[in-house]
């Protein structure tokens, strides 16, 4: 087991805390500010200590503004914790009737509730303390240095790849999974021995082949799901068939340590692994498999949208919005559509391979609309037709096509691209830069429109910018063009 996990330790609520200060109190200054006198804001679902320091911070900060945490009677001192009756005073104009400066009170978990009535979002904007945690996600992550900041997007790109989103990796919990990376020097090894924070199984190797990264960490994952939801007790969860145990030893160890730590959350008894050195064994490197390592990644590429383009020039005025999109007119009997992609490697060639899933998604309500399933097999491309759209009861509006792997258990697949590093996690944003496994986006007209010239959205494929350029030279050959005529004027990343 390597040194480097000597001295691991974990983050603490007073380092939160302060990561999360020195993000809120400029911005919520920033905030106050602008506001004009009366207007009224809270926050919740952060911890009280936490809004303790804001508030005397912004006191310092002279923002002009009043910014208090709601208490008790017992607990109000009249300058950071308030009574309901003193906050409902401030709430109101002075007796002047002039308005009093903007006022933001933070309001306790333990008071939310007799706080809805009173201090309602009828009259105080609700601030979501929720939409802190990713800013702060993105500054931590930002600060890693070049060898781990890679390794740490891809395990986040591969969780979020999951169609069953895990619950103890939520924005918070990565916060603190950053953050404990950050506080122990962030070495590249710390990126698998954090794991914890994620309610993942520390392990000491991960770092060592970003290429097998995604399948360990989700066979990481598909093991902890099995020791926390299968039913039985400890014993039995470990000897579950699921778990695919091969070392006789192993298992019997870490039978020993669930029975003594449990295992309700897997955040407790995996922090125990990683920051207990005689627990080390029990890291996820030294766990061997039945069944081996199942490689579970794929790159899927559409390729291809057979849907008619509006030419520049149409007659028909509701269709001049469109001109030079991809319009499909769903009110004929006869309308259809095909997609083609191709995938590396072919499916016959990934162990326990299921199908492929090409989903119609719609672009308002991220809604599937229709899905097919391909079978997999030795070919590298596919093409899917899509007949009798008019029978799918699209509504008008933009739609793409998607296209998912899922393995023989119907669980997905990861995607990858070219590199074998995972895409993104599919939006339903129109404007958002769409994964290589997904078509552009379409429009759907409800009415039978005119004729559409046919086209073809193909993406060439070439290893290279110089290889481009050869094709198109001997392209300009054989049209009896001099070759040199083809010049570089732009380059960008295709989407």
């Amino acid at each position: 087991m390597s040194e480097a996990g000597i001295g691991i330790r974990s983050v603490t609520t007073a380092e939160l805390r302060h990561e999360l200060r020195g993000l809120l109190v400029p911005h919520l200054a920033q905030e106050l500010a602008r506001r004009e006198p009366g207007h009224c804001m809270r926050m919740t679902d952060l911890d009280t200590e936490l809004m303790v320091e804001l508030t005397t911070a912004l006191h310092g900060a002279g923002c002009g503004a009043q910014v208090h945490v709601l208490g008790t009677k017992d607990q109000a001192d009249g300058t950071v914790t308030i009574t309901s009756t003193k906050l409902v005073e401030l709430r109101n104009p002075a007796a002047d009737g002039t308005q009093r400066q903007p006022l933001l009170v933070f309001v306790p978990a333990e008071l939310r509730t007799s706080a809805e009535d009173s201090f309602g979002i009828a009259t105080f904007q609700d601030y979501p303390a929720a939409d802190v945690y990713p800013q702060l996600l993105r500054s931590l992550i930002d600060r890693l240095p070049n060898t781990v900041r890679p390794l740490v997007e891809i395990i986040f790109l591969t969780m979020d790849q999951q169609d069953r989103s895990w619950p103890f990796a939520d924005d918070l919990a990565r916060c603190r999974y950053v953050l404990t990376i950050l506080v122990n020097k962030a070495s590249p090894e710390l990126v698998g021995v954090s794991l914890y924070e994620l309610g993942l199984i520390p392990d000491f190797r991960l770092h060592e082949d970003q290429a097998s990264l995604p399948q360990k960490l989700l066979r990481n994952r598909r093991s902890v799901e099995t020791l926390t939801y299968e039913s039985g007790s400890e014993r039995a969860r470990v000897l579950s068939p699921g778990l695919e145990l091969a070392d006789g030893e192993h298992r019997h160890a870490l039978m020993a340590y669930v029975v003594r730590h449990g295992l309700e959350d897997p955040r407790r008894w995996t922090r125990g692994i990683a920051l207990d050195r005689q627990h080390w064994p029990l890291s996820f490197d030294q766990w061997i498999f039945t069944s081996g390592l199942i490689a579970t990644s794929i790159c899927v590429q559409v390729t291809n949208l057979e849907i008619p383009e509006v030419p520049e020039q149409v007659n028909r005025k509701d269709l001049q919005e469109l001109a030079g999109q991809q319009v499909l007119a769903v009110g004929s009997p006869n309308a259809k559509f095909s997609v083609s992609f191709s995938t590396e490697p072919a499916a016959n060639r990934i162990t326990g391979f299921g199908k492929f899933l090409i989903e119609l998604v719609s672009l308002v309500d991220g809604s599937v609309a229709k899905a097919k399933i391909k079978a997999g097999g030795k070919n590298r491309k596919a093409t899917v037709q899509f007949k009798d759209v008019h029978r799918y009861g699209l509504a008008e509006g933009y739609y793409r096509i998607r296209v998912r792997a899922l393995g023989a258990d119907n669980e997905p697949l990861l995607l990858v691209d070219e590199h074998g590093s995972p895409i993104p996690a599919s939006s339903n944003d129109q404007s958002a830069q769409k994964g290589i496994n997904e078509s552009d986006a379409f429009y759907v007209i409800e009415d039978e429109a005119p004729e559409l010239p046919s086209t073809q959205k193909k993406v060439p494929i070439v290893a290279s910018l110089e290889h481009a350029r050869l094709d198109i030279a001997f392209s300009a050959i054989r049209s009896k063009h001099e070759p040199v005529t083809v010049l570089l004027i732009g380059a960008k990343w295709e989407a």
